[in-house]
């Protein structure tokens, strides 16, 4: 860990990595969020209030072009997302707080596993936090706490967005999370070239890092800078160290192994020019700001591509807690199972979708609602 107040800033090919660190006390979060617990929801927090300025930003740019979310509220304004992507579907994607093509053939649905089998679906290590866009501050806490803040080293990852705090100004932007979280070292990581993303220094961050958050816009774009490159690799790294990877809107749909609403054109193509994300759920798609954008069915498309794929879409704000093939819901919204195998027996398209909420659980390589540990 770093000691001190100490700030660097690394710059080239359109590429940055910031860090804050800095030693002193600080409160610590409690363990409630950890393992299956769900966090209460409670009043809006700073973060969250600076996060969902960052959302209407993000929607804002959504409408231009990027869905702005802003999806990280306070936090993802400090995390310098942007909910741009998939923002209005008119636009692009989350900005804030907090998409390679291939043929699309997901994973499928996996046989029986039992608990203490490796996972077929989630990480063999390490947790997974997806939140659905929109306010994300308890998403975004519940990812410190499994990260073990406020003594965890978080990299904020803005590359789905062009815009935001994150991008034009990641030193204030990286002092404020630490300052509001209380926390040992942040650092932002952002490039555009996956040149600068395949280079020993660009990943120095991560490969010390607890927590990793991605934020909001067009998902494409962190795909496009990361795949392929040391920084996927470190990224991946940080699950198998027993870290927590998170990310809101953009950073939602990125976490699947089918890259939901990839195309460069705009976010109204559930199936576009970029396909694959990735891959920390594998054999599934993504979908966020679901209620909020009229999508309730929009995955059904991703499944008329590729019958095998799971789908999960996620209301504003709403997010999933996964440790290996099982997810906890959390959240004001609802949390939407799109599987073709239940499609046979179904009159309305309603019935074609397993409705979730919080404190449920579901087994994603099962397949089915399951009581939470």
């Amino acid at each position: 860990m770093m000691q001190g107040n100490r700030y660097r800033v690394f710059m080239g090919c359109f590429s940055f990595a910031a860090t804050i660190s800095c030693s002193g006390e600080s409160g610590e979060l409690g363990a409630e969020g950890a393992g299956w617990a769900v966090p209460e929801d409670g009043g809006s927090s700073e973060s969250d209030k600076s996060e969902d300025d960052s959302d209407k930003s993000e929607d804002e740019s959504d409408e231009s072009e990027e869905d702005s979310d802003n999806d990280s509220d306070a936090d993802s304004m400090a995390a310098g997302e942007s909910d741009e992507d998939e923002g209005s579907d008119a636009g692009e994607d989350d900005n804030m707080d907090p998409d390679g093509s291939s043929t699309g053939e997901g994973e499928g649905s996996s046989s029986s596993t039992a608990p203490d089998d490796d996972p077929v679906v989630g990480p063999a290590d390490g947790q997974l936090v997806i939140v659905g866009g929109g306010p994300s501050s308890k998403g975004f806490a519940v990812m410190l706490e499994l990260a073990g803040a406020p003594a965890a080293s978080l990299v904020i990852v803005p590359t789905s967005s062009t815009s935001g705090d994150a991008i034009s100004d990641p030193e204030g932007h990286a002092e404020r999370i630490r300052e509001q979280h209380g926390l040992d070292s942040v650092y932002v990581v952002h490039t555009t070239d996956p040149t600068q993303a395949d280079t020993d220094d660009f990943i120095a961050p991560i490969q010390g890092a607890d927590a990793v958050w991605f934020g909001g816009g067009r998902q494409w774009r962190a795909v496009d800078a990361y795949a392929g490159t040391k920084a996927e690799a470190a990224f991946m790294e940080v699950l198998a160290r027993g870290g927590v990877i998170a990310g809101s809107s953009a950073g939602a749909s990125l976490q699947g192994s089918f890259l939901v609403r990839g195309d460069t054109a705009g976010a109204q193509l559930v199936v576009g020019d970029h396909k694959v994300g990735f891959g920390y759920l594998r054999g599934v798609g993504i979908d966020q700001h679901v209620a909020q954008r009229g999508r309730e069915y929009d995955l059904f498309k991703m499944l008329e591509y590729d019958a095998s794929l799971l789908g999960i879409g996620l209301d504003e704000a709403t997010y999933i807690v996964v440790t290996g093939d099982v997810f906890v819901a959390g959240g004001p919204g609802d949390v939407r199972i799109h599987d073709t195998a239940v499609w046979a027996g179904a009159t309305t398209d309603d019935e074609k979708i397993l409705m979730l909420r919080a404190g449920d659980c579901y087994h994603m390589a099962d397949r089915i609602e399951v009581v939470c540990p």
